[in-house]
C-alpha cells in the first residue's frame, strides 16, 4: 500500500507541480496554458465518475489497474505529443483515468487493512504520500534545471504510474 501510494503520488505531483513549466517548454503562452489547464481539470470529473461505476460492477484492485495503466499510456502519449490537438487529446486521457484511479484508490487505500490496525496503516500510507509530494516537485525541478525537454521530464514521471500498476498487482480486492 506504501509503495503504491509512493509512486502512484509521486506521478501525479511531479506533472501538476511542474505542468505550467512543462506547457511553456511546449510553447504555450501562460494565458494559453492556463486555459489548457482549466480544460484539463474538467476532463477529471468523468474519471470519476465512470471509476466509480465501474468499481461497483469490477471491484476496485481491476479499475485500479485498468485506470492507472490507461494513465500511464496516456501520459506516454502526452510526453511525446507535438501539436497542440495531441497535447489535448493525450492529456485529456491522463487527466480521466489519473482522477478516476484516484478515487478508486482514495476508497480503497483504508480497506486494505484490518479494522484494529486501519488508522495505523492508512496513516503510514499518509506519510508516504507526503514524502512522495515533497520530493517529486524537486526532482522534476531538477531534471528541468538540467534543460531536460518536456518529452523526458513527462517520461519520467509517467514511468512512476507503470510502477504503480505492478504495485497495485500484489495489493487484494477489497470490494463486496
Amino acid at each position: 500500500q506504501s509503495a503504491v501510494n509512493f509512486f502512484f503520488c509521486w506521478g501525479y505531483w511531479a506533472l501538476a507541480s511542474w505542468m505550467p513549466i512543462l506547457l511553456t517548454k511546449r510553447g504555450l503562452s501562460a494565458p494559453e496554458g492556463d486555459v489548457f489547464l482549466t480544460e484539463s481539470a474538467l476532463a477529471m470529473i468523468p474519471g470519476y465518475m465512470v471509476a466509480s461505476w465501474l468499481t461497483s460492477r469490477f471491484g476496485r484492485k481491476k479499475i485500479m489497474v485498468i485506470f492507472v495503466s490507461c494513465a500511464a499510456f496516456f501520459g506516454f502519449g502526452f510526453a511525446h505529443s507535438v501539436t497542440l490537438a495531441q497535447m489535448y487529446f493525450w492529456n485529456f486521457g491522463l487527466f480521466v483515468f489519473n482522477q478516476g484511479a484516484w478515487g478508486v484508490w482514495d476508497t480503497w487505500m483504508g480497506e486494505l487493512y484490518p479494522t484494529e490496525v486501519r488508522g495505523v496503516g492508512y496513516s503510514i500510507g499518509l506519510t508516504v504520500q507526503r514524502v512522495a509530494n515533497a520530493l517529486a516537485p524537486m526532482a522534476v525541478g531538477a531534471l528541468l534545471a538540467r534543460q531536460a525537454s518536456f518529452s523526458t521530464t513527462v517520461t519520467f514521471i509517467s514511468a512512476f504510474l507503470v510502477l504503480t500498476v505492478i504495485f497495485s498487482l500484489f495489493l487484494r480486492e477489497t470490494e463486496g
